[in-house]
This record gives structure tokens, C-alpha cells and sequence, in this order.
């Protein structure tokens, strides 16, 4: 019995990451959604996800993920972990405020 050359995998797409990580809203969750957010994101397909638990829960979390963003001391732990210039983290800290706000908003106006 030989072995296969190609394997099939579901892997959960950038917008289900984001509303498991937000669901726990661990250290090490809060700097993978802060790196989610670099890219493009359908809000709905969050805010879908999110529908699942806990609204209270969800809008703590995202509070608590606010609060990182804007703690000055949280600047060298992200950008330690991922190895980036300070103008990458700026961008990538921007960019992560946005999509975060609109979570909260969407969730805000379910």
C-alpha cells in the first residue's frame, strides 16, 4: 500500500479565526488577530461567526483587545513575536484598531 500524493484539509479561514481567537481572547490570541487583521476581511462573515456565543463575552474580549492596542507597553511583545519594523507594527497595530471597532459596532448594532 503506497502512500498518497495529495491530501484534503479543511482549514478555517481568516474571518472563523478571528471569532474563535476573540472567544478566548488569550495573550497569544490577541497577537494572532492583531496579525489576521493585516489582510482583507468580510466583517459579516465575522460578526456571523460571533452570533454563536456570548455577546457579553464578545464585546469584553473585544474591549480587552482595545485596551492592548493602545498600551504602549504591548509594542515590544508583538512586535517581538513577529519580528517587524516599527513602521509594519504601526500599520498592522492601525489596521487592527479599525477591524476591531467595527466588531465591536457590528456587534453593538445585532
Amino acid at each position: 500500500m503506497g502512500a498518497k500524493d495529495d491530501v484534503e484539509a479543511r482549514v478555517a479561514n481568516r474571518e472563523m479565526l478571528i471569532a474563535l481567537k476573540s472567544n478566548s481572547m488569550r495573550i497569544a490570541d490577541q497577537r494572532d488577530i492583531i496579525s489576521l487583521c493585516n489582510g482583507s476581511i468580510d466583517m459579516t462573515k465575522v460578526l456571523n461567526h460571533l452570533k454563536r456565543v456570548d455577546k457579553e463575552k464578545i464585546l469584553n474580549h473585544i474591549n480587552i483587545l482595545v485596551t492592548t492596542l493602545e498600551k504602549p507597553e504591548s509594542k515590544d511583545s508583538i512586535k517581538g513575536v513577529f519580528g517587524i519594523s516599527d513602521q509594519v507594527y504601526k500599520r498592522m497595530i492601525d489596521k487592527a484598531k479599525k477591524e476591531t471597532l467595527s466588531i465591536r459596532k457590528g456587534i453593538f448594532t445585532e
